[in-house]
């Protein structure tokens, strides 16, 4: 496949990536305004597989908090497409205008030594990024992440088969079923008219940003440099596609508008591919900012992490997690739905059809077959909480004095423990019935869901990049200091009602901080849960 080059070839390039001889369908969007579909992404978002997304929220349980977040997993996919192509098309000018500038130990690169010869390949990686930001949350469950906590991470027969979480399942799903479609769709394009795009690009690309992190080795050898840039286009970056659009998106369907307030545009334009010649042979491409964009960059941070702390991690949204994971398990021990079995079929069958029939809606009212499931799913159905918050504790954001502190290995097991046997014992109930909360992923100060990495940012002089440094977030987000709810504590709604009643005149969390702070519980715990998120690899988005 593969059209020959010729100068007219350059009007194909319109800034969101999708080829004017591809052109098809226009749609538009509250957040990312007109978006352009090609032929072959208007022909895989038509498949059952890529609509399904429709049926599933995109914030899981936030809806019964925020009633205007019923967005869905589809609108985020399609705006994660349209922004993959953005990103990757401001990263390729950008690079080109700046190649062969070297800084020390870095060089912005020529783009044919990371893979670019022809124009007809910058066709080939745009479609590729755009598809794989479509495809990025094809695997998800019902109930998004819940499904990855209480069916996915349980079952040791999808573990077997290397299935860890949801992008395992889309991974798989792209692999047995849509690879395929793509290549015969490539096929009867190409038979009707030139088109410059190189299928194989295009699907070896694909493979390699798709796969899960502990796979893409196996795709390294056989992918071009560019590929490993583009795959931080989408996910395992400080500012991906894929947060850029939650963001903005998730902010303006909750009505917390003020947490998006951010310049993606910006961060965008002044993006540029960089990377390491230091061995001749080896380029390790990376994705760095002008220093024009660092302050965008510290805003875009700060409203992540508003959005984290107050709409991800409200605490009505965590009880009614509580509700949904326990649906879930349930209706799987019942026998209500056979979740494994819908997704053993996709890896050992090639079938999708019955994954296809699972999503929010028919989930919950299929777990009305089962008891204990039925009780979870009406409290859904019903906003009917199954937990009373009576206890948040915050952090300060950065730890005051953490250089200096002296952090015992602990596990956090055991801190949780202790907290559940002095709280029941206060409060004469059974330990079973209080539950402690806290956020499942670091999603402060640094990427949520990467070990601590840094950004290079390129100091400009007269409109040239002179100098560069290293910047951590901790590094970008300097003098600004937060409060971080790090911990909640909930119990059981039958058991509320007496341990309120012996509280009357005195503040429960008064008292319930009072206690904890004597036997340093709140040190401990924070100590160990800081410890906890540095044993975790953080390969999975939201």
């Amino acid at each position: 496949m593969g059209g020959k080059s010729s100068p007219l070839r350059a009007l194909e390039l319109p800034d969101d990536g999708v080829l004017v001889s591809l052109r098809s369908k226009i749609i538009r969007d509250p957040i990312s305004g007109y978006v352009v579909l090609s032929e072959i992404e208007k022909d895989l978002i038509d498949l059952p597989i890529v609509q399904r997304l429709r049926r599933l929220h995109q914030l899981q349980t936030a809806f019964l908090v925020y009633p205007g977040a019923e967005h869905s997993r589809f609108q985020h996919s399609l705006g994660v497409m349209h922004l993959s192509g953005k990103f990757a098309v401001a990263l390729i000018r950008r690079t080109y205008g700046f190649r062969n500038t070297r800084i020390r130990n870095i060089e912005i690169p020529d783009l044919s030594t990371i893979g670019i010869e022809d124009i007809s390949d910058i066709f080939s990686y745009l479609l590729s990024v755009r598809i794989a930001g479509l495809f990025h949350d094809i695997g998800h469950g019902p109930f998004s992440h819940a499904f990855d906590e209480a069916v996915i991470s349980k079952s040791s027969e999808l573990k077997k088969h290397n299935i860890f979480s949801h992008e395992d399942v889309g991974f798989f799903i792209y692999q047995n079923y849509l690879r395929e479609i793509i290549e015969k769709r490539l096929r009867e394009i190409e038979k009707s008219r030139d088109i410059p795009i190189n299928g194989d690009v295009l699907l070896g690309t694909l493979d390699y940003i798709l796969a899960p992190r502990r796979e893409i080795r196996r795709f390294s050898s056989t992918i071009s440099p560019i590929a490993k840039a583009l795959r931080h286009v989408l996910r395992e970056f400080i500012y991906p596609a894929d947060i850029l659009d939650f963001v903005a998106r998730d902010s303006y369907y909750t009505g917390a508008k003020e947490y998006g307030m951010i310049d993606i545009e910006r961060l965008l334009q002044f993006s540029v591919i960089i990377s390491s010649p230091t061995y001749k042979k080896i380029i390790t491409p990376d994705i760095g900012l002008f220093d024009n964009a660092l302050n965008t960059l510290r805003a875009y941070l700060m409203s992540r992490f508003w959005l984290f702390n107050n709409v991800y991690f409200h605490k009505f949204s965590r009880i009614m997690d509580y509700a949904v994971k326990n649906m879930l398990k349930f209706a799987l021990e019942e026998e209500c739905i056979d979740f494994i079995g819908a997704v053993l079929s996709i890896v050992e069958e090639n079938d999708v059809s019955k994954f296809l029939l699972l999503d929010d809606y028919s989930v919950m009212y299929g777990a009305l077959k089962g008891k204990k499931a039925a009780e979870y799913a009406k409290m859904i159905l019903y906003r009917k909480p199954p937990l009373r918050e009576i206890f948040y504790h915050e952090i300060p954001i950065p730890l005051r004095g953490s250089e200096e502190i002296d952090i015992k290995e602990e596990r956090l097991e055991v801190v949780l423990k202790e907290i559940r046997e002095v709280l029941s014992d206060k409060f004469e109930i059974d330990p079973e019935d209080i539950k402690i909360d806290y956020p499942p992923i670091k999603f402060f100060p640094d990427n949520p869901y990467l070990p601590a990495r840094s950004l290079i940012v390129l100091f400009m002089r007269e409109d040239r990049p002179v100098d560069y440094r290293n910047y951590t977030v901790r590094d970008a987000t300097a003098g600004m200091a937060l409060d971080m709810t790090v911990l909640r504590i909930f119990i059981k709604a039958d058991a509320a009602f007496s341990v309120i009643n012996k509280f009357k005149d005195v503040s429960i969390r008064d008292y319930i901080h009072r206690e904890l702070k004597e036997r340093e519980l709140l040190t401990r715990f924070t100590h160990a849960l800081f410890l906890e998120y540095g044993k975790k690899e953080y390969g999975v988005t939201m």
